[in-house]
């Protein structure tokens, strides 16, 4: 059963997380470098790495909640570039960590505590998930998809 909240009250809750919350969360994914660690990591991974190795789920998890902004009849500023640039800085077989990517830590999967990249990748799946389900569109569902299959594919 779907549920409909129609109560003006939180009709203009729901609008200030879209227009302020969701706003200024995208404004300091830019102004931390978050977002432009996927661009650097697309672009072969010239400039370093902002911030710390958990960062690239701080994006996923915006695009998760700006999705269920869109489904409710939102659509916060941002989200389509943003698919974008993580769609481009995955790599072939699915792995997606820009931490990793970018030349931190000790390469792929030798330290999963430590680095994250299993727990980063699982919010890019949820993402997927979310932005599929209220849009249709299966433009970061593939991305995640082929996440999960690097997941599956190194881990059983």
């Amino acid at each position: 059963m779907k549920v409909v909240l129609t109560d003006p009250f939180w009709s203009e809750i729901r609008g200030q997380m879209a227009t302020v919350g969701l706003a200024h969360q995208f404004e300091q994914i830019v102004s931390t470098g978050r977002l432009e660690n996927f661009r650097l990591t697309a672009s072969g991974g010239g400039g370093g790495h902002s911030g710390r190795c958990y960062d690239d789920s701080d994006v996923y998890k915006w695009l998760e909640a700006a999705s269920y902004a869109t489904g409710l009849g939102q659509e916060p500023e941002g989200m389509a570039p943003t698919i974008n640039a993580i769609s481009e800085a995955q790599a072939g077989d699915g792995y997606l960590h820009t931490w990793s990517q970018l030349g931190h830590g000790s390469g792929r999967w030798s330290s999963l505590c430590a680095d994250h990249e299993a727990y980063c990748m699982g919010h890019l799946i949820e993402a997927g998930v979310a932005h599929f389900g209220a849009t249709g569109s299966r433009a970061l569902l593939e991305t995640a998809e082929r996440a999960a299959g690097c997941l599956e594919a190194q881990f059983g």
